[in-house]
């Protein structure tokens, strides 16, 4: 090693002359795991392919962010409740997992009041509060029409109540 250049021991890793051992090597240059770089496109595709990137960098879905998210943190926290069952049984303490699994349900509760609080037009018109105030509307309509149109009232609303039967799928397909 004394043979070589000093500029050749410092490009080997060998950064000083004399006797004994050198203060710094320099580790040998990696060369590329075949199984690490598989493991590494794997990780890629399988991030590429997951529901809630998708939904997230394409902006047609962006609305389906929130669901998706939720449901992937549904699916971590059954995952966590069977690891705390499976654990219990082998006489594990559970009290990590059983953190984890609390935190995923109050951020899955956190979610869903943020989804809330940004859609507050989100109406479901199957609901029994709606049906009550089309059914109070078709009632008020009813006397209005007795009132006013005498006889003719029944032809009346046997047509109004055919145009609108079905609207809640015209309104909310």
């Amino acid at each position: 090693m004394r043979d070589l250049p000093l500029e050749e021991r410092e490009r080997l890793g060998v950064a000083r002359e004399g006797r004994g051992r050198p203060r710094t090597i320099a580790l040998a240059p990696a060369r590329p795991d075949v199984y690490l770089q598989q493991l590494s496109e794997l990780r890629e595709e399988a991030t590429a392919l997951d529901p809630v990137v998708a939904a997230a960098t394409d902006p047609e879905r962006a609305a389906e962010v929130l669901d998706r998210t939720m449901f992937a943190l549904a699916v971590e926290c059954a995952s966590l409740k069977f690891d705390r069952v499976q654990a219990e049984k082998r006489g594990v303490d559970v009290g990590a997992l059983c953190s984890r699994r609390v935190a995923g349900l109050a951020q899955i509760a956190s979610l869903f009041c943020e989804r809330r609080r940004h859609e507050p037009d989100r109406l479901d018109v199957r609901g029994e509060k709606v049906q009550k105030i089309v059914a109070n509307f078709m009632e008020v309509l009813r006397e209005a029409a007795e009132e006013t149109l005498g006889p003719d009232a029944q032809a009346f609303l046997a047509s109004y109540a055919v145009k609108l039967s079905g609207w809640e799928d015209r309104v909310d397909p």
